[in-house]
């Protein structure tokens, strides 16, 4: 006999990010039907009601999701259920907290969002607001020679201003930078955070 989901079960909350809360889940039975869920949450001190609509996460066997576009430092109530072709299922039987973390105060979690044989896509977050904020961001970039140290190129600024993600182009394929970001206002430069990216292979 077919059935709604049942609750999931330990719902955990883990934050990777200022902005963000990774959701994971043990799926409850499935009620003899494929069941994918639905995660709503609240921000605890401030909101009565759940978001709605829910997040739906349909991809088979994955029991995790980062929601984002939160605020920092900020506790956040989350709740998940199942839903299968008989509709959905009761919500965990304890609701889960988790805090969100405090932005730190200069650009953060550079990263590479696409790579090519002859150019690096950027992307980074920009860091808590301040009474002194943020005028411009600057990357400096060299190539990662095995054995020899090479200085950083010029400072590029990213335009448009203030924009959270750059292309570095006419780069060498199959090779390796060391990449560095800060950000300037009219009275300070910031903490720089850098990462290394490779280009691809030139293809055949």
């Amino acid at each position: 006999m077919r059935e709604k989901p049942s609750p999931p079960t330990d719902v955990t909350l883990i934050s990777n990010c200022y902005d963000a809360l990774n959701v994971s889940w043990m799926p409850g039975y499935d009620g003899g039907s494929e069941q994918y869920f639905e995660i709503t949450y609240r921000d605890k001190d401030r909101d009565d009601n759940f978001t709605a609509p829910p997040i739906e996460v349909k991809t088979s066997n994955v029991n995790n999701h980062q929601i984002e576009d939160l605020q920092e430092s900020t506790t956040y109530v989350v709740r998940v259920r199942g839903v299968n072709e008989l509709g959905p299922g009761d919500y965990q039987a304890q609701d889960a907290e988790g805090t969100t973390r405090g932005a730190p105060a200069h650009p953060d979690f550079l990263t590479i969002k696409k790579r090519t044989d002859s150019s690096l896509t950027l992307s980074w977050k920009p860091g808590r607001v301040e009474d002194d904020p943020w005028e411009d961001y600057f990357l400096q970039y060299k190539e990662k020679a095995s054995g020899t140290s090479l200085p950083f190129l010029a400072p590029i600024r990213v335009v448009p201003q203030l924009a959270t993600e750059y292309v570095i182009e006419d780069l060498e394929p199959d090779s390796a930078y060391t990449i560095k970001l800060f950000a300037k206002s009219a009275s300070k430069t910031s903490k720089s955070v850098t990462l290394t990216g490779v280009t691809d292979a030139k293809p055949d």
